[in-house]
């Protein structure tokens, strides 16, 4: 292939990983073998993948990790978790490579966008239809809630991180339009997503999608981008969520657990009746505390993490999350208790990068995907399934090669 029909095919098999992400993660992993593949059996990509890799350190943090995570196997003893482990993450080592690195158009860019945007709607109008045929055949309006909702594709954190960066992908492609009837779809559009994630009821995932909106559009308007109808549309999009959560919560209101566990005391005695989602992850931050006493330097090793958090929650008769083999539902955490304070410098070194150099970057996008990476990362670890690591990996890699720091 010459280098017109590579960068065609190269721009086709992003598109396609982008909108299969949130459906089909199978077909990604396939098109970014291929990508692989093409770039590799080329002299010339094989060149850009080596020069742009080695003068652009901002690649460097997700492969470093992912050495530090086969560092981490020299002190662990359970290899079998330690090996999944590696193969979940892999992304870290090889999307910065081939991605990362790609020469991207502005056309191929977009598209990509649109892809990504495409493909949560159809996975969106999936869960729609799947749970209009639940309530026909139950009766039940939980099936248009939170797992029971999300269940057909993936849990709801994950599903709810997707269409928050659909819709800021849909707010930067609105700032960029001129006509007004793309503005009219791309608000449309935008305030769908926002509907689905109150149906969705990832509590975290609800309050950084808002608040990332807002922040953008601060952003936008201290670009000048944000014009006086993109304003409005804005406006209206934050008036017609605010009423719809409201409308909401009277038949699903899960922020309900945050205030109950404000007012409950946890201790040890068992005296907690029932723990809840909320209570249940202030009690696994304690139990995870409690190991790194012992572990703050270089943590428990690679594939030993999961076991010693079990041996605690045995340790201690926490049977909530005993059963459910839960993980330390901080992704921060989950890293600092794996691999001690060198992968936890490691991985805020990744998420934060972005944030010191954004006022530099043509875009503000990059800077907005750490901070909805960062703030669902507080409550769930959300780089411990492929789900999330497959959404992280493309997604930074994507914005990084845009953002030309």
């Amino acid at each position: 292939m010459n280098d017109k029909q590579t960068e065609k095919w190269l721009g086709y098999l992003l598109s396609t990983a982008a909108f299969c992400l949130p459906l089909v993660q199978t077909v990604s992993i396939v098109c970014f073998i291929l990508i692989m593949i093409i770039r590799l059996s080329s002299k010339n990509e094989r060149g850009i993948i080596s020069g742009n890799f080695f003068k652009s350190p901002l690649f460097w943090g997700l492969p470093l990790l992912y050495l530090w995570h086969l560092v981490g196997l020299i002190w662990t003893e359970n290899f079998k978790y330690a090996g999944l482990d590696l193969e979940i993450k892999a992304a870290f080592l090889l999307l910065p490579l081939f991605i990362g690195t790609l020469v991207i158009s502005e056309r191929n860019y977009r598209t990509t966008l649109c892809g990504f945007i495409a493909g949560c709607l159809t996975a969106s109008l999936i869960l729609l239809v799947h749970a209009a045929l639940k309530f026909n055949e139950t009766g039940l309006h939980t099936a248009f809630f939170y797992i029971d909702y999300s269940s057909l594709l993936m849990h709801p954190t994950y599903i709810s991180m997707y269409l928050n960066m659909a819709i800021l992908f849909l707010f930067h492609l609105m700032n960029g339009s001129t006509e007004n009837w793309n503005l009219k779809f791309y608000s449309a559009g935008i305030l769908f997503f926002f509907i689905q994630l109150l149906l969705l009821s990832a509590r975290t995932a609800q309050a950084v999608a808002l608040l990332t909106f807002v922040v953008a559009a601060f952003l936008y308007l201290r670009k000048g981008e944000l014009l006086r109808l993109k304003r409005l549309h804005s406006i209206v999009i934050l008036c017609f969520t605010l009423l719809s959560y409201f409308a909401l919560q009277s038949i699903n209101n899960r922020f309900n657990q945050v205030e109950n566990a404000m007012t409950t005391t946890i201790i040890r005695d068992n005296t907690v009746s029932e723990y809840n989602s909320t209570t249940g992850r202030l009690e696994i931050w304690r139990e995870s505390m409690e190991i790194l006493r012992d572990n703050w330097l270089f943590g428990t090793g690679t594939g030993d993490v999961k076991d010693e958090l079990i041996k605690t929650y045995e340790k201690h008769q926490f049977s909530y999350a005993l059963d459910k083999k839960l993980n330390a539902h901080n992704q921060f955490l989950q890293v600092w208790l794996a691999l001690g304070i060198v992968g936890l410098f490691l991985l805020m070194g990744i998420v934060a990068f972005p944030f010191f150099k954004w006022n530099s970057s043509e875009q503000p996008l990059f800077a907005l995907f750490s901070s909805v990476i960062l703030l669902n990362a507080m409550t769930e670890s959300i780089l411990e399934v492929q789900k999330g690591v497959m959404f992280f990996c493309f997604v930074y890699c994507i914005l990084a090669v845009k953002a030309k720091f």
